[in-house]
């Protein structure tokens, strides 16, 4: 039988330190599709620098009260699709994928709660 895959939680980001820094770039909420919070308002991307042995391509932290988060929410893997990547949320509870504009200045992050795959092609089409 064939897991059913929910809907995604979809928030929408823009860069909001354009070209300040080479490795590290902080993001604001611009849009939710949902209530429900699995994200914060900010967000900071940042390239991995090769100490995690899981060896994700970025690196996602959350900002609660002006103060970055000392732990890291996911690693976010690359996947087959150009600018698209994988990771999760919850001890793979939950699927993220984000989303990055060719430039780099959007995200879009979808959430599928209470689902994870390590095969995204089953949710590509809430994507494309």
């Amino acid at each position: 039988m064939e897991t059913k895959i929910p809907k995604p939680s979809i928030y929408f980001y823009k860069e909001i330190n354009d070209g300040k820094n080479e490795t590290v770039k902080h993001y604001e909420l611009i849009n939710q599709n949902t209530d429900n919070n699995n994200l914060t308002d900010k967000i900071n991307i940042s390239k991995d620098r090769g100490f995690a042995n899981s060896h994700p391509i970025y690196w996602v932290k959350t900002q609660t009260y002006n103060k970055w988060s000392d732990v890291c929410l996911t690693g976010l893997f690359k996947t087959h699709i150009t600018n698209l990547f994988k990771g999760d949320i919850d001890k793979k509870q939950n699927l993220l994928i984000a989303k990055f504009s060719d430039d780099g200045t959007r995200l879009i992050i979808y959430c599928f709660n209470n689902y994870y795959s390590r095969q995204i092609d089953h949710v590509l089409q809430y994507i494309y």
